[in-house]
């Protein structure tokens, strides 16, 4: 099986921006995320394969955090040609209980989201 894509994610619920903890800089943005790994959008390619020591901060607190702290380790980069970025893929590595349960939030969140969303168009194409 490819290392592109053995986890089954979502797409963020909120732009969320991740940050390498070491460097401090911006790696890209989370376009889907679940509890094993993440996918990234960034203008430039990630090295891979790399573990990345990673941020992410919250756009509200969550289960009293601002910031979700993990591992990464980046198994794939590709070039995006018709939207001119890289996409990466992650594994999500040494993840604490409470990041995991704050993961799960923002993944229930975004499929609630999807949810009313389809419920709303269905309403209005009756």
């Amino acid at each position: 099986m490819s290392e592109k894509r053995k986890f089954v994610g979502r797409q963020a619920c909120h732009n969320l921006s991740l940050f390498d903890r070491k460097t401090g800089d911006f790696l890209g943005r989370v376009v889907n995320m679940s509890i094993n790994g993440l996918m990234l959008v960034s203008d430039q390619p990630i090295e891979f394969p790399k573990l990345y020591e990673c941020k992410i901060e919250l756009p509200e607190e969550i289960l009293e955090s601002r910031e979700l702290i993990f591992d990464a380790e980046s198994k794939w980069c590709n070039k995006n040609d018709e939207l001119n970025c890289y996409e990466t893929g992650f594994l999500l590595r040494n993840l604490s209980e409470k990041v995991g349960d704050i993961v799960r939030l923002l993944m229930h969140e975004k499929m609630a989201e999807n949810t009313n969303t389809k419920q709303v168009r269905t309403k209005s194409n009756a």
